[in-house]
């Protein structure tokens, strides 16, 4: 069954029609990744196509849209079957950053290696606390570094820019911007939003009904 989450339904009611907006969402629905695994070439389920051909036709019909993806096959896939729904002949920008390149990750083989040994969870604690993982970054710092890109990224032409990442990255953006702790209650669901726009002085970030002000002075340049 398609099925758009109510925080995306929610954001796209709230924000602002002559601004340019970025949004930053997880995938849609994949097949499941076995445990002790990195889970890189888990594909889209096929409700998960369908559930961003939906989101393409029910919501940017008519906008105009620009999809980055991360490098893996299932945010591809995601971005492409949004523009097939949206009816947009264009093509997905990928982008090796939304997959945690040059930001967020340092050593993916050691990210990994932690990631398959303890769980995505446990280094998700560890990051939340303010503790180190080895091959990921200072998160504080890479969450403005990642806000800079995407805002660089998003083109004033257009009225919306998606970036399609992973519920690591939602997860550790909104963990350190609204001290929003993942657990395994409310994890990231597919093809959860996060939603960043200027306005004046300010960029405004909208989380499943909460709404964060960032002075621009704040990016990292």
């Amino acid at each position: 069954m398609a099925f758009i989450p109510k925080s995306y339904l929610d954001g796209l009611q709230l924000i602002p029609k002559d601004l340019p907006v970025a949004i930053v969402m997880r995938h849609a629905e994949r097949f499941e990744i076995k445990q002790g695994e990195a889970g890189f070439d888990v594909p889209l389920t096929e409700d998960g196509k369908k559930s961003a051909f939906k989101l393409g036709k029910e919501h940017f019909i008519g906008k105009k849209l620009t999809v980055f993806s991360s490098s893996v096959g299932r945010c591809i896939d995601t971005g492409e079957n949004i523009l097939k729904g949206a009816q947009i002949d264009d093509k997905v920008v990928e982008s090796s950053v939304l997959a945690g390149d040059k930001i967020f990750i340092n050593d993916f083989i050691k990210m990994a290696t932690f990631y398959m040994t303890n769980g995505m969870l446990a280094l998700l604690d560890l990051v939340y606390d303010g503790k180190e993982v080895e091959g990921v970054n200072n998160v504080n710092t890479a969450v403005y570094q990642f806000l800079d890109y995407v805002l660089e990224k998003t083109d004033k032409s257009k009225d919306i820019s998606l970036f399609v990442t992973h519920d690591m990255f939602i997860s550790l953006i909104v963990g350190e911007l609204f001290r929003h702790k993942t657990t395994s209650e409310n994890w990231p669901e597919f093809m959860e939003p996060i939603f960043i726009w200027k306005d004046g002085d300010n960029i405004k970030i909208f989380f499943r009904n909460q709404m964060k002000d960032i002075p621009l002075s704040c990016i990292v340049k």
